[in-house]
């Protein structure tokens, strides 16, 4: 059979996926986000998820009765949630090119703002760019050291902003659990001179590297100088969010809004039913209930390989001859019960 139909056949497979969820499709009145799904610790898997109404606002203290959870359409009967995240990485990306200048001092107070709202447990790493990027400041959770790196900015010299993303990724890419880039810019990947690409890196291949790492990155785009399709791409595509702030006086809120954004995860413990390391693409299927309001949203993984120790979010890797095999002999599989399910649903 030629790679084209073996193709197809898997894209025809992940369209049936997709076609026919586990649970029965309703009238929405609640926004479930995946933020993202890590699977490095196959066979547990961790899905990080927001709820919220349709006006935006986060939805507290849901617990595991306010969940269903599937993958390739089979129901789970046991997973943990976890909510209140500990732990998280977050980096903060801040331009720092002389368009800056005039509204340095707000940034300032709003990064302020933004690591004060930090739990005890957060760790933070600042990043500035201009004609270079800087790392003022690694993953801490020393407020103090923190504060003292963003008050050390001086706004000079053009906007390097897509390698900076890429080193913000690279930074994430190290640790484990729930992390997140905050990116800030008022204008374009460019010199001083305005001479364009200034970057080494190119705006795809940050992307790509975004969804490889499952970052979601909240982008707060400042002033009228920017590209806000290139923008709002960074957020979509990464899984994040993307703000504007018309005045630099908006930015103490914007970033506080992020910072309790955080606060309202959930994170989704679970064991896949199917624990055979064979390269298949996973969907996952979460549905939150409120009363008689439901949400629902879905994902895919990539299992390991035989040989490999970790699993990756689906089109960050492949087969070997090209195209990603797509099994549903693991629909139904036993499912075992790990020691850190302490909290089981039966439905």
């Amino acid at each position: 059979m030629s790679k084209k139909i073996i193709l197809l056949t898997v894209l025809s497979f992940l369209a049936a996926l997709f076609a026919a969820p586990a649970f029965a499709r309703e009238d929405t009145k609640l926004d479930l986000n995946i933020k993202s799904l890590d699977a490095s610790k196959f066979p547990v898997i961790q899905a990080y998820v927001t709820v919220t109404d349709r006006d935006g606002a986060y939805y507290r203290n849901l617990t595991e009765s306010n969940f269903a959870v599937a993958e390739n359409r089979f129901k789970l009967d046991s997973f943990m949630i976890e909510s209140s995240l500990k732990n998280m990485h977050v980096v903060l990306c801040l331009d720092n090119s002389a368009s800056m200048k005039k509204d340095m001092a707000e940034l300032q107070r709003a990064a302020f703002t933004f690591i004060k709202g930090l739990d005890p447990t957060d760790k933070c790493s600042i990043i500035t760019f201009n004609n270079k990027t800087s790392v003022l400041q690694d993953f801490t959770n020393d407020k103090y050291a923190l504060s003292n790196a963003v008050f050390q900015m001086r706004a000079r010299g053009g906007t390097l902003l897509y390698d900076s993303l890429f080193t913000a990724i690279n930074k994430c890419a190290i640790v484990e659990g729930k992390k997140a880039i905050v990116l800030l810019t008022d204008g374009k990947d460019e010199s001083y001179s305005g001479s364009k690409p200034f970057s080494r890196h190119t705006l795809e291949e940050a992307l790509a590297h975004a969804r490889q790492v499952e970052v979601p990155i909240y982008v707060v785009g400042i002033g009228k100088d920017f590209n806000e399709n290139v923008l709002s791409a960074i957020a979509n595509e990464s899984e994040g969010t993307y703000y504007y702030a018309p005045s630099p006086y908006e930015l103490s809120r914007l970033f506080k809004q992020i910072v309790q954004s955080f606060k309202t995860y959930y994170k989704i413990v679970f064991a896949t039913p199917c624990q055979t390391r064979d390269m298949t693409a996973r969907l996952v299927e979460v549905e939150a209930t409120i009363g008689d309001m439901l949400g629902h949203n879905q994902v895919l993984y990539l299992a390991p390989g035989p040989k490999s120790s970790v699993a990756t979010g689906y089109g960050s890797g492949s087969a070997d001859d090209g195209y990603v095999p797509i099994k549903d002999d693991c629909v139904g599989c036993e499912f075992r019960e790990g020691a850190k399910f302490k909290h089981l649903r039966s439905r």
